[in-house]
């Protein structure tokens, strides 16, 4: 269980009492033909269980948001094994964060037209560090930024 949905209180006293009498309430024929969680927290609104047995429905409504949780998590963790690489140990945390937020969410990043990104960075004050060319160019040496300056 997730501690910050119930407290130790609620898991020790309340959610064992509200089990035990939901269990007995369950017996109704209206919620006998349940076969799913969806139907069953649909039947608790609207004979207005949530509201008697708020920590068994707080329970069904974790069990509804479990596979939809799994699945993100999985895909951010598939993204991270493709987004890992030898340089990985030496990125910040930060750069390799807002990477993976590309990578995960790039369905909305491929909706930015790229005329808008280079617009963006164009108007950045200057950089701290010298961006690396495109292989195949000759690259700037630090003799050439000093002699530049």
């Amino acid at each position: 269980m997730y501690t910050a949905d119930f407290s130790a209180y609620e898991v020790s006293f309340v959610l064992r009492n509200q089990l035990d009498s939901f269990i007995h309430e369950a017996r109704d024929p209206h919620l006998m033909n349940c076969n799913d969680l969806g139907h069953l927290a649909m039947k608790m609104v609207l004979s207005n269980m949530h509201t008697t047995f708020p920590l068994v429905y707080r329970l069904v409504e974790l069990g509804l948001i479990l596979h939809v949780a799994t699945a993100i998590v999985e895909r951010a963790f598939s993204a991270m094994s493709i987004t890992k690489t030898d340089l990985r140990n030496m990125m910040c945390d930060d750069w390799l964060n807002h990477r993976m937020v590309c990578y995960i969410e790039r369905d909305v990043f491929v909706s930015i037209e790229e005329s808008k990104i280079i617009e963006r960075f164009q108007g950045y004050c200057t950089r701290k560090g010298i961006l690396p060319r495109p292989r195949g160019e000759s690259s700037v040496t630090i003799e050439d930024v000093i002699a530049g300056s």
